[in-house]
C-alpha cells in the first residue's frame, strides 16, 4: 500500500518539519533525520550520494510497479503530518489548486473519508503522460514523470471534519481501532476497490 516514491524531494515531504515554525527547519529536519534515521534518514531527503530514491524511479527499476495490473493511490488532502498530499498522491505542487476546488465543490460539512475519485478504469490505464527520456532520474521532475507514465488512479481523502484531523496519516489506515475509527470507510472502500479490480 505503500512506495518510497511518495516521500521525497519537495516542500511537501515532510509536514511536520513546517509545524515547529523554525526558519531553517527545512536545513535541520534532513540533518535530524539521517542522525536518528541512518541511511533511510538522507535518502528519504535526497541527501545521500547514491541518490537511491531517484535511482528506484529509472525505467528499469519501475518494471516491479509496471508488472501490477491496477495501481491505486490513498492521499490524504491534510492532516497528514508524515507524508504530504503532492506526495501521496504523485502531483505536483501546482496541480493540487484545481484539485483542492474541485473537493471544495464535492465536500459537504460532514464528510470524511473519501471525498474524491478517479474513475476505476484509470487504475488499469497504461499511461497518463510521457516517461522522462533519461535511464536514470536526475531529478524529482524525471522521477515524477517516470512514476506518472505508469497509470495511476488517485483518490484522495479528508478526516478535517473528525475528532483528530492532525492524525489523518493513522485515521487512512485505521491504526488503532478506537482512535482511528473515522478512517473504517476508507478502509472499506479500499476492500470494495480490490474487489472491483480482481477479475
Amino acid at each position: 500500500l505503500a512506495t518510497p516514491h511518495v516521500g521525497f524531494g519537495s516542500d511537501e515531504t515532510c509536514p511536520l518539519d513546517r509545524a515547529w515554525y523554525i526558519p531553517f527547519s527545512r536545513f535541520l529536519v534532513p540533518l535530524v533525520s539521517s542522525r536518528v534515521l541512518g541511511a533511510a534518514g538522507r535518502q528519504f531527503f535526497l541527501s545521500d550520494k547514491e541518490k537511491v530514491i531517484l535511482r528506484m524511479a529509472s525505467h528499469v527499476e519501475l518494471e516491479g510497479l509496471r508488472a501490477f495490473r491496477t495501481r491505486t493511490l490513498y492521499a490524504n488532502v491534510s492532516g497528514d503530518h508524515l507524508v504530504g498530499w503532492a506526495n501521496s498522491s504523485l502531483r505536483f505542487a501546482h496541480e493540487l489548486e484545481d484539485v483542492r476546488a474541485r473537493i471544495a465543490e464535492a465536500q459537504d460539512a460532514e464528510h470524511r473519508g473519501v471525498v474524491l475519485e478517479d474513475d476505476v478504469a484509470l487504475a488499469m490505464a497504461e499511461a497518463t503522460c510521457a516517461p522522462s527520456s533519461v535511464s536514470v532520474p536526475e531529478s524529482q521532475a524525471d522521477a515524477m514523470a517516470n512514476l506518472c507514465a505508469l497509470g495511476w488512479r488517485r483518490i484522495d481523502c479528508s478526516f478535517r471534519n473528525s475528532r483528530l484531523p492532525g492524525v489523518a496519516h493513522q485515521h487512512i489506515m485505521v491504526q488503532r481501532p478506537l482512535v482511528n475509527g473515522v478512517g473504517r470507510k476508507t478502509a472499506m472502500h479500499l476492500a470494495e476497490q480490490i474487489g472491483m479490480c480482481v477479475v
